[in-house]
């Protein structure tokens, strides 16, 4: 027994440093090769199976299933296969891309005379696509959400049933509830990830729509970015035009992308804890002005994101922490303006903050008032 152990480790020490990268082949599960080899489950027998496409380039298909299992043939990534609907009941272990996946093989179709088992976890899977799919594709899901997986799958089936502007409402605001949990449990999971290159997980992004995930410096960190225009996608298919004008809004304060809101186009941010505002530029009255007439318009969106960045706009104006980047005359006079049009969205606590911020800039010093903070002016 001890020398078929011994044998086993070899075989495998060997597939994993072949001089052709092959992905699936790099095994770090307690199960070994031969104990998935020959046991299968038949979970999907329909009679036409959805195609599947794989993630991985140089992926092996093999005569078995296992990474023990003889090589039919290398695919390129993208390959169209087929699945018969056979996959193995015992899961491995296998890092792909430096993500720690634990999924069985599935017995697929290359064409009409080649056959073979890949690895799910090659697999570019996709949602409602397949009862096969479906169920590789929870399982996965569970594996890097862990808790959050189960709000994901209902997220999900609402994001795909958006009929009208509340629908989309309703989902928009399901979204931003999940988004910060999301993140920290996939941060989680792939934190030790010893990932290499460029991340093109398209299974994530099914998994989260309306979302985009993105690494910061040097992949320590992942985290979900609403996309802003799937959103905008979204509204074009109801029938309905305040989820048009709304999201439209959106993009214009945050651009295509934004980490669950947080940047804004009217602050510069000049590091990763904080920037310098642009009130003077003209920005803040811009945008109070297009959220006046959102207002008057009865726009259902108002109460929610609309108001909110009504809310953080007024902050920024007002806020003792923010320095400016144009000078004294520019800031004070975009101020004054804002206060003349008397805009009827503002609180009377908002406009008594204005007026408060107004007097303050007779003594820069005193109010320790920062303008003509350079950052990004040519």
């Amino acid at each position: 027994m001890k020398c078929n152990n011994i044998l086993i480790l070899a075989c495998l020490l060997i597939a994993c440093n072949a001089a052709t990268t092959d992905d699936s082949s790099t095994v770090d599960s307690e199960n070994s090769p031969q104990e998935t080899k020959d046991r299968t489950v038949l979970v999907d027998k329909v009679p036409e199976l959805a195609e599947m496409v794989t993630s991985v380039d140089n992926l092996r298909l093999r005569e078995k299933p296992g990474s023990d299992g003889k090589e039919v043939m290398r695919l390129p990534e993208r390959s169209v296969v087929t699945p018969t609907g056979n996959v193995t009941d015992l899961k491995q272990t296998v890092s792909l891309r430096g993500f720690s996946y634990d999924e069985p093989w599935i017995e697929v179709k290359v064409d009409e005379k080649i056959m073979g088992w890949l690895y799910a976890g090659a697999i570019d899977l996709q949602p409602n696509t397949s009862k096969l799919a479906d169920r590789l594709f929870e399982a996965r899901c569970k594996r890097f959400f862990g808790k959050t997986a189960t709000r994901l799958t209902t997220y999900r089936n609402s994001f795909d049933q958006i009929q009208n502007a509340q629908d989309l409402k309703d989902v928009y605001e399901a979204g931003m509830a999940i988004g910060s949990d999301a993140s920290q449990a996939f941060d989680r999971r792939c934190r030790t990830a010893e990932i290499s290159g460029d991340i093109d997980l398209l299974w994530v992004k099914a998994a989260f729509p309306g979302y985009s995930i993105t690494t910061g410096p040097e992949h320590e960190t992942m985290t979900f970015l609403i996309n802003i225009n799937q959103f905008i996608e979204k509204a074009k298919q109801t029938p309905e035009k305040d989820d048009d004008a709304a999201f439209r809004f959106l993009k214009e304060i945050h651009g295509n992308f934004s980490l669950l809101l947080s940047f804004r186009e009217w602050f510069e941010m000049t590091s990763q804890f904080g920037g310098v505002s642009k009130l003077g530029s003209g920005l803040h009255s811009k945008f109070l002005d297009q959220i006046e007439k959102l207002h008057e318009e009865n726009n259902l969106f108002f109460e929610g994101f609309i108001s909110d960045e009504c809310n953080f706009l007024v902050q920024d104006i007002v806020s003792n922490t923010t320095g400016y980047q144009r000078g004294k005359d520019a800031v004070l006079a975009e101020i004054e303006k804002i206060k003349a049009k008397d805009y009827k969205i503002l609180t009377i606590e908002q406009k008594t903050s204005i007026d408060k911020r107004i007097s303050q800039f007779s003594d820069l010093a005193v109010n320790k008032i920062f303008v003509n903070e350079k950052v990004g002016i040519q």
